[in-house]
């Protein structure tokens, strides 16, 4: 069975994320991610579908946060996946640069 996904996604790591919604700012575990969406567990407050949010990333090896909207497509038991709905190029490249140090352990 082939696979719909379209672009590469770094997964497995855990790593601590903050998103803002148009009410509140929360923070979460990054399950996983790629160049069009990603999956958060353990959030400090509740998404549900249809949800919109701004997923920062922030790390010291960082110039700058990575930034990306996004819209809840799935939710389940603590854990919701999204759609990155505004990311600009600049960002998948940061998102693609900055995850494949961290997967090789950087």
């Amino acid at each position: 069975m082939r696979s719909k996904r379209k672009s590469f996604r770094f997964k497995s790591f855990q790593f601590p994320v903050k998103f803002r919604t148009p009410y509140e700012d929360g923070e979460a575990l990054l399950e996983n991610i790629s160049i069009s969406g990603c999956a958060l567990e353990e959030l400090t407050i509740d998404l549900r579908i249809g949800d919109a949010f701004l997923l920062q990333i922030e790390d010291e090896t960082l110039e700058n946060p990575i930034e990306a909207q996004a819209i809840v497509v799935r939710s389940d038991s603590g854990s919701v996946a999204a759609h990155f709905s505004l990311i600009g190029e600049d960002t998948q490249k940061m998102i693609r640069k900055f995850f494949s140090l961290k997967k090789n352990g950087s």
